[in-house]
């Protein structure tokens, strides 16, 4: 559990490290898609419960979870920070040079 919430403070800090930079129009966007985003991994989290189970999985059950809750995150994290780095001022800057 505790690398999940590590992961999630990691997507809040991307998140929070990208609005500055968005127009107030794009921060709107963001915000949408973070809501959207919260609700499918809400969702998802509940599926890998159904799903990953002592039943199905046996005793290593909770680390498939684990790993599972991990990826779904994981993917956001990524995203926010390809997102950030488009929008970092280096990058403003190398584009601007280059054209």
């Amino acid at each position: 559990l505790f690398g999940i919430q590590l992961k999630i403070q990691v997507v809040q800090q991307a998140y929070d490290a990208l609005r500055p930079c968005l127009s107030p129009a794009s921060r709107q966007r963001l915000l949408a898609a973070q809501r959207q985003w919260l609700r499918y991994r809400d969702a998802e989290f509940v599926f890998i419960d159904d799903n990953w189970t002592r039943d199905r999985f046996g005793s290593s059950y909770p680390i498939s979870r684990g790993a599972a809750r991990a990826q779904v995150v994981r993917g956001r994290v990524v995203e926010l920070l390809r997102y950030l780095k488009e929008c970092s001022p280096d990058r403003k800057s190398t584009r601007l040079n280059s054209s």
